[in-house]
């Protein structure tokens, strides 16, 4: 087991220097794919989005020009960027694992309140992406031996903080860019808050996942802001010295990156990290707090996305890591009541009292994920998709009539529609003609009437401006030439209401449509995200230390405040956009695209890897093996969509004196996965068996095995948690000599799987904890010539349930099976010890000798001689129990802690079997288990590892002694 330990730490080792990017993305197809070649650039593409392909192009030139100077880096070689319209999530990742991709989910980044700070969202969007690639690229020096040994598996800067990285590319998309993250009122509100309070987090606490508000956002505002700190403070040379030095590291050791500040700047992080945040104090004391307070009617500790006050209650949508995404009902006496588990973008009440409608995400066939309008019944809490068009994300309905509008957004362009809502059903669907300079519609709100709606949407010059629609005629009219807001509401039928930045933060200001005058209504020491205003109560959704929160304040205790009010009107000058007339208008040629350029491996290199050969020692009953390591060296890549990859590796197995070898090749249709597994290895093995050692061989030698699978599957997840699975494969194994049957032995079998699951996780659960999945096994071996099978039809099934109690949750795991010739095909056993890794994905998927195998703690048969039959059932039930979650790092080798966990549970097995005289052969087992987990990270949190230990006490039946187990499994990934 010395040995073991060794060859672990030392593939441990190998996986710390390895670049800690995301391995790859899958694209769904969106039809044909076109490609545009630059000087720096190839950037790939669905055809329908040939305009925004060719703005990439040029935004990307330009962005080159500035940044490869600033990062001191250029690639060698052109850096890919693939653009998709799958998800309704927009997002930009960069990768520099394999090759330098950047990936742009095109959906409108103003969907994210969080970025509606972009005054250009898709050159902010790349330019932040491509600051990623050209920090984590860069290698130099003593650095490119690991690159020469391991292809592009090794990139220095990207084992560092997540913090640092994406405050990085904050800072540049933020210096630019127009209106990055840095100037937006948000970021700003955010840190403000937290200085204001003394209770800006220690960098150790900064990691994923972060528990603590802002949640995954806090990397990118605190470290940005950290970032920016260094930046003007300590100049740009010792900022662009910082990632150069690292670059240049031989060692990789990530250690350094702690190190490295106080050889940079002079400094220990710590320092550094101390005297910025005694900065941030000191400014937001600078910064003015209202006379007024409001009252807070949340404790969400979360972001809400949408709320709609109501007669009797208000409607409110909260996503909270702490308190779990859900609908509520805020009633005035201020009780909180939840309503719908779930992900919720817009929310709105109707006339009708029984129903209320919302947007949420639902999976789409070929790997979609697009919002849909829903109706939920009160009384039935029954979710209810409404309409087939896709990517709905806002809604508003009347409160008095059944008139109401959505919005529909796409890669391309925002869609307005009206429709009545009337029994529980949507009719009537009209689509209004939205005016050629709006390109992005903010969730609009219809009056109570029905009437009349009011919204912002971006414009052209990428300015945000009030338009006013009206449902009888289907016109929109711009409400002011010069005055720039967002989230519009009604006060009354000619007043609205909007949010805009008041020069540090966001304020709370109304409209007159008639008058066409501006008045601000309300400002907070954070920033108000949202507001309305109902009978002359204003209601607002404000920034606080935990999380955005629901407020509440009479308007006449800020008519003190509002006649006075610094920013009594707002005036904006009207923007241009000049980047687009800025930047020379180029023909970009367009080309069919081809996966040619992309094919030839991209990651290679030497690693351990356990051989087929073992020496197995005598222990009690049973009998232990002792895995052996040897050297393999493996090839790897992976097109830049995600649907086409390919592994192979060559191992040497020194006892066995044998080349063992193993291909992988995986193919994503649009709606099927293909693939084809080989696997090549000599059987056989070396036993010591009353002090005498043996080998077990063939004609003096040990005998060659070869696997050839081909599988062909998919999973398709739908609606509301609900996923169906379906996966059939064909095995041939050949076997120079069968020692169980005596001869060459080939056989051809084949598998089925098919299931399904409802799951719905919870946000505070990082296991999923609420839901069923239900699986079917079918395995078959028919009597076919030429081959060697022997009768076996094999069915086996299970069924998974989980129950949230608390912090806690209660689990099942109901298995059962049976061979239909009543051969004795399952076996009782258990692993005492594994390791398990997901870095380079190169597994072929388990084995079909996994499908006879009844895991039972307590009976692992190298200890002990387990049960075998032809029929079993058997039943796992207990709690999964969270001790303790908290990420924080432990400047100890750049580990860190996520979270300690127990599970204990009882195991029944009954096994039926048709030779009940042989005393080894008992049918009834039982047993309970102790395991104690936990989830640790290592690499500032770019790995994830998580050790379980544990223990079982058991008996079977029949047996004179009771049974027993302590089981140890290790398992490491991006």
């Amino acid at each position: 087991m010395i040995l073991n330990k060794k060859i672990l730490l030392l593939f441990l080792l190998i996986c710390f220097i390895s670049s800690f990017s995301y391995a790859y993305f899958f694209i769904p197809y969106q039809g044909i794919t076109k490609k545009i070649v630059t000087d720096h650039f190839v950037i790939l593409f669905p055809a329908q989005y040939e305009e925004t392909a060719k703005k990439t192009a040029s935004y990307a030139e330009d962005i080159h020009e500035k940044l490869s100077t600033f990062m001191k880096w250029s690639p060698l070689l052109k850096t890919t960027i693939v653009i998709s319209d799958h998800t309704d999530y927009p997002n930009g990742v960069a990768v520099t694992f394999y090759r330098n991709i950047i990936y742009l989910y095109i959906a409108p980044l103003d969907l994210h309140t969080n970025l509606r700070s972009f005054e250009n969202p898709l050159y902010s969007l790349i330019l932040h992406e491509y600051t990623h690639i050209l920090h984590l690229d860069q290698i130099r020096g003593g650095a490119w031996f690991w690159r020469v040994l391991y292809g592009k598996l090794y990139c220095p800067n990207s084992g560092t903080f997540r913090w640092y990285i994406e405050g990085t590319a904050v800072l540049a998309e933020t210096l630019f860019a127009e209106g990055g993250r840095l100037k937006s009122s948000y970021n700003h509100a955010i840190i403000r808050t937290a200085a204001k309070q003394k209770k800006i987090p220690s960098y150790d606490e900064l990691v994923l996942p972060v528990v603590d508000w802002p949640h995954g956002e806090a990397v990118y505002h605190y470290g940005a802001r950290f970032v920016e700190y260094l930046y003007d403070q300590y100049g740009e040379e010792k900022f662009q010295e910082f990632f150069v030095d690292i670059s240049n590291d031989f060692w990789p050791f990530i250690l350094q990156f702690v190190i490295k500040f106080k050889k940079i700047y002079g400094k220990s992080l710590n320092e550094l990290w101390d005297e910025w945040k005694e900065y941030e104090e000191k400014q937001a004391e600078l910064v003015p707090e209202p006379a007024y307070t409001g009252k807070k009617l949340t404790n969400l500790n979360g972001s809400i996305t949408s709320f709609d006050p109501g007669n009797d209650f208000i409607l409110i949508a909260s996503n909270s890591y702490k308190n779990d995404s859900y609908l509520y009902k805020l009633y005035d006496n201020g009780n909180l009541q939840k309503i719908y588990l779930g992900d919720f973008r817009s929310v709105s009440l109707t006339n009708d009292k029984n129903y209320i409608l919302c947007t949420s995400v639902s999976n789409y066939p070929g790997d979609f994920n697009y919002s849909s309008l829903y109706s939920i019944n009160l009384k039935t809490k029954i979710k209810k998709k409404l309409i087939n068009l896709k990517r709905i994300n806002y809604v508003s309905f009347s409160k008095n009539n059944p008139d109401g509008v959505f919005v529909a957004h796409s890669g391309n362009k925002s869609r307005l529609f009206k429709a009545k809502f009337i029994n529980g059903r949507l009719t009537n669907i009209k689509e209004i003609k939205v005016p050629s300079e709006i390109t992005f519609i903010d969730a609009p709100e219809i009056n109570r009437e029905g009437d009349k709606a009011v919204f912002a949407a971006r414009t052209a010059n990428n300015t945000f401006r009030l338009f006013l629609l009206n449902l009888n005629d289907s016109t929109i009219t711009l409400l002011d030439d010069f005055i720039e807001g967002k989230n519009t509401r009604w006060i009354s039928d000619n007043v609205i209401s909007y949010t805009a930045f008041d020069g540090y933060s966001d304020s709370l200001y109304s409209f007159s449509i008639t008058d066409k005058t501006s008045q601000k209504i309300l400002s907070t020491y954070g920033s108000i995200i949202d507001g309305a205003i109902i009978d002359n109560e204003i209601y607002y959704i404000d920034y606080t230390l935990y999380g955005e929160e629901l407020f509440s304040i009479s308007i006449n205790e800020t008519t003190e405040v509002i006649n006075n009010a610094e920013y009594s009107t707002i005036i904006n000058s009207n923007k241009e956009d000049n980047l687009n007339t800025k930047l020379k208008n180029e023909e970009w040629e367009i080309s069919n695209y081809t996966g040619f350029r992309y094919l030839y491996p991209r990651i290679w290199g030497l690693l351990p890897f356990q051989m087929s050969s073992s020496i197995n020692y005598s222990l009690g009953n049973g009998s232990i093996g002792m895995p052996f390591y040897g050297p393999k060296f493996f090839i790897q890549n992976i097109l830049p969509q995600g649907r086409f990859s390919y592994y192979l590796d060559v191992g040497f197995d020194y006892i066995k004196l044998y080349p063992e070898n193993n291909l992988l090749i995986n193919l994503k249709l649009p709606f099927i996965n293909l693939s084809y597994a080989w696997n090549n290895w000599k059987g056989g093995t070396k036993y010591l068996l009353d002090n005498v050692w043996h080998e077990q061989k063939y004609n003096n030698d040990y005998p060659i095995n070869f696997k050839n699978t081909i599988n062909v599957g998919n999973s398709y997840p739908y609606d509301n948690g609900f996923g169906f699975f379906w996966n059939i494969s064909t095995n041939h194994v050949f076997n120079q000599y069968n020692f169980l049957f005596g001869k060459t032995t080939n056989f051809l079998y084949f598998t089925e799987n098919i299931g399904f699951s409802y799951i719905i996780p919870r946000n505070k659960a990082t296991r999923w904890d609420r839901g069923i999945y239900i699986n079917l096994i079918l395995l078959q071996y028919p009597p076919l010539h030429p081959f060697d099978n022997y009768l076996i039809n094999l069915i086996r099934g299970e069924v998974i349930g989980r129950i949230p109690c608390g912090k806690a949750f209660y689990f099942f795991n109901l298995e059962s099976g049976v061979e239909l010739f009543l051969q004795n095909v399952y076996k009782v056993d258990s692993d005492i010890y594994s390791f398990s890794e997901n870095f380079l994905g190169s597994s072929s998927g388990a084995s079909s000798d996994s499908i006879s195998i009844i895991d039972t703690k307590a009976f692992p048969s190298v200890i002990t001689y387990s049960s075998y039959g032809s029929f079993f059932i058997s039943i796992d039930t207990g709690f999964d129990i969270s001790v303790y979650k908290k990420s924080k790092y432990w400047h100890f080798a750049t580990l860190g802690f996520k979270e300690f966990y127990i599970k204990p549970y009882i195991e029944f097995v009954y096994i039926y079997n048709r030779s009940l005289y042989n005393a080894n052969l008992r049918g009834i087992l039982f047993d309970g288990v102790l395991e104690l987990a936990v989830d640790l990270f290592a690499a500032y949190g770019n790995i994830t590892v998580t050790m379980i230990n544990g223990g079982a006490l058991g008996y079977r039946i029949g047996d004179r002694l009771p049974a027993w187990s302590i089981f140890s499994y290790f398992k490491v990934g991006l």
